[in-house]
């Protein structure tokens, strides 16, 4: 009898400390994940190789002079690729969103680009990178905060120059429309097409391309 009040006992006292241990885990990990702990379990198989995440040198994101927003990133040369694949988080499942073959120039880092759509609100992506053995990579996962009119909320003072040497000046309220700038409104000496910004109140778009309606 007294044995078995031990036993008891010692269950009592061990048992907090396991579920306390287990439940900080999971804490840090949900924190790690960004709260996607859940899908982050589905992907750890046989197959993933942690190590190819190591060569995984620059990643990020970029408006392109096109008007188009872009994911970048740069590979070393230490090891040997087949393809990578973007992923977005949607709706609680990870979707397929482009594919691209690895380059061949080996023992040299590579640069990659493939251009994105990012929908109004946060965006979720990761990379996912396949080596020449089937071996599976996850990037981190990156987040982009995409506000589609956050370029227009407010009038913008811009300069532009139609090409010909003529400069206009005028408050405009620019949105985006497609990936490209679009003002919304115009004075009347200022003629409907395609300018360039020169300067304004806003540099995030200097130097990008404004369509006047």
């Amino acid at each position: 009898m007294k044995k078995l009040f031990l036993v008891l006992v010692a269950i009592q006292i061990i048992a907090p400390v396991l579920y306390s241990q287990q439940n900080e885990k999971n804490q840090s990990f949900r924190v790690f994940e960004n709260n996607l702990e859940k899908d982050y379990r589905s992907y750890m198989d046989n197959s993933l190789n942690p190590a190819l995440d190591n060569n995984l040198l620059l990643m990020g994101f970029a408006t392109g002079n096109d008007g188009n927003e872009y994911m970048y990133w740069t590979i070393s040369g230490k090891v040997q690729l087949n393809h990578f694949v973007i992923e977005k988080f949607y709706m609680n499942h990870w979707e397929y969103i482009s594919g691209i073959e690895a380059q061949d120039n080996f023992n040299e880092p590579s640069g990659y680009q493939v251009p994105v759509t990012h929908t109004h609100g946060k965006n979720q992506y990761r990379l996912k990178m396949v080596d020449s053995s089937g071996g599976i990579s996850y990037s981190k996962i990156m987040e982009v905060v995409y506000n589609e009119n956050s370029e227009g909320a407010e009038k913008t003072l811009v300069i532009l120059n139609d090409n010909s040497g003529n400069f206009v000046a005028f408050k405009a309220r620019i949105i985006r429309e497609k990936g490209y700038l679009v003002a919304l409104n115009k004075p009347q000496n200022v003629s409907s097409g395609i300018y360039r910004i020169v300067g304004s109140t806003d540099v995030q778009i200097d130097g990008r391309v404004l369509a006047v309606k």
